[in-house]
């Protein structure tokens, strides 16, 4: 019985703790979670993050520029809340690329053709094809663009829009705050 009593006291602590902080007097409150296709935005806009790296070899040196999406989309399990990340490289060995990569997810990559469509300000849509990154990642993909002239409407540019077909998610879009970018800082 004493066993059986301390079992009952510890149980109704559990619950007095799990219970704690509930107000009766309040109405439950039921968060609404976003649909598939719903993009939701987040609170702060991100800035451009840059970096650079010599080449071992002495050929130079590297420089990247990479910019986090305004908004997040959510995929169905396993994925979750997702951004997308523009990135911008330029590398001695490999060149200038403009690379898109999905925290969570996979985007669609047809046999034969895939495409984003991008949208700088109020301009008119311009669409652009995607290739699979080298390693064979399903959230990595560059555009088929070029570079320069990209680079110069992204310059010339307050917000892009890019959207992005995604397997078994259908097309999302993502915004971005492209303002700002300036590779002042870094090596040339």
């Amino acid at each position: 019985m004493h066993m059986r009593a301390k079992t009952v006291i510890i149980g109704s602590a559990v619950l007095t703790f799990l219970f704690a902080g509930c107000d009766r007097d309040k109405a439950p409150t039921v968060q609404k979670k976003p649909q598939q296709n719903e993009a939701t935005a987040d609170a702060t806009p991100t800035t451009w993050r840059y970096s650079e790296q010599q080449d071992e070899m002495g050929r130079g040196s590297g420089r990247k520029a990479v910019l986090t999406s305004l908004n997040t989309v959510t995929f169905g399990f396993p994925y979750g809340n997702s951004h997308m990340l523009l990135r911008l490289e330029e590398n001695p060995t490999q060149g200038k690329h403009v690379v898109l990569a999905i925290e969570n997810g996979q985007f669609l990559l047809a046999r034969y053709q895939s495409a984003i469509t991008v949208k700088f300000d109020d301009g008119s849509l311009q669409t652009f094809q995607v290739l699979p990154s080298g390693d064979s990642r399903s959230n990595v993909v560059a555009i088929d663009v070029d570079y320069d002239e990209f680079v110069a409407q992204l310059k010339a540019a307050k917000i892009m829009k890019i959207e992005a077909g995604f397997f078994q998610e259908g097309s999302r879009v993502f915004t971005f705050d492209v303002q700002g970018l300036n590779w002042n800082g870094l090596r040339r």
